[in-house]
């Protein structure tokens, strides 16, 4: 089930990076080694849930995304097309 719901994510970024560019990444990346957390009061799944005590796999996912662009990054730099 997660590997299945990491897939998706990743999908859905990717998307969302060729639409809106290399801003997305930016933006992403600019959040340092802060932990990303879904504030979401009603779901302890993907976010932190109404005790904030919840798994918050969107912000796991976010910050494994994060981690592997910076090391994508560190190797090659984006190109303007």
């Amino acid at each position: 089930m997660i590997a299945a719901c990491t897939f998706m994510f990743l999908v859905g970024f990717h998307v969302q990076r060729k639409r809106y560019g290399w801003a997305a990444v930016f933006v992403l990346l600019t959040t340092g080694d802060r932990e990303l957390i879904e504030d979401s009061w009603w779901d302890s799944f993907w976010g932190w849930g109404a005790d904030q005590r919840g798994q918050n796999m969107l912000g796991k996912l976010w910050m494994k995304l994060r981690a592997e662009l910076r090391e994508n990054t560190s190797t090659t730099e984006p190109t303007c097309t």
